[in-house]
This record gives C-alpha cells, sequence and structure tokens, in this order.
C-alpha cells in the first residue's frame, strides 16, 4: 500500500469517525457556553454517548463505504485519488553530502558488503 493511503481504504475514518469527532466537540463547546469549564468522566461518557448516536447510523456507514469505493467495488475511484509521484530525494541543506568519489552499485556478495 502506498505510504499515506491507508485513509482512503478506512470507510469509517471518512464517515463516521470525523462526524464523532465533531459532533463530541460541539457538545463540549456548548458546556462551555453554559460555563462548565471541566468535563468529568460522566460528561464525557453522555457527550459521547449522544454524538456516537449522531454519528454511527446506518446511513453514514453505507455512505463511507461508498466514498472509498469499496461497495460496490470500484478500483478506479480509489486509484483516481492517490497522488504517487516517483522522485529521487534532495538532502537537506547541512546534511552530510556523499563523498565525490562514492559510486552506487549493488553489492554482491558478502565481502563487498
Amino acid at each position: 500500500m502506498p505510504a499515506h493511503s491507508s485513509y482512503l481504504l478506512q470507510p469509517l475514518d471518512i464517515s463516521c469517525f470525523a462526524g464523532l469527532k465533531r459532533s463530541y466537540g460541539h457538545g463540549v463547546e456548548s458546556m462551555m457556553c453554559n460555563g462548565v469549564n471541566h468535563v468529568t468522566k460522566d460528561d464525557f461518557l453522555f457527550l459521547y454517548q449522544d454524538a456516537r448516536e449522531l454519528s454511527f447510523t446506518s446511513n453514514t456507514i453505507r455512505n463511507g463505504f461508498r466514498a472509498a469505493g469499496l461497495v460496490p467495488l470500484n478500483p478506479e475511484e480509489v486509484l483516481s485519488r492517490l497522488d504517487i509521484r516517483i522522485r529521487t530525494p534532495i538532502p537537506a541543506p547541512g546534511s552530510p553530502q556523499a563523498p565525490s568519489s562514492w559510486i552506487p552499485q549493488t553489492l554482491h556478495n558478502i565481502q563487498q558488503l
């Protein structure tokens, strides 16, 4: 799997968990507006339950799988989102440079290693 592409194949991250985070944040903000500066364990459970019920519905779960291109299976949808660029890394300024006499080559036996 290409680097930084796991979010494409995790449909619940796309739909449910982002909504859960947003809903829970709104609940905490509303408590702060009412003068509550500390979220207790009981407050957390209350806010989390409400946020979970809003976020994890059968519709949002289905939409997450559809948005990821997994149901119905649509490989072109997933592959079209990948932005793969093959490039040679450029050394950072101030990093030690390889000596100019060094020639890159594949080692073929233990003595060369």
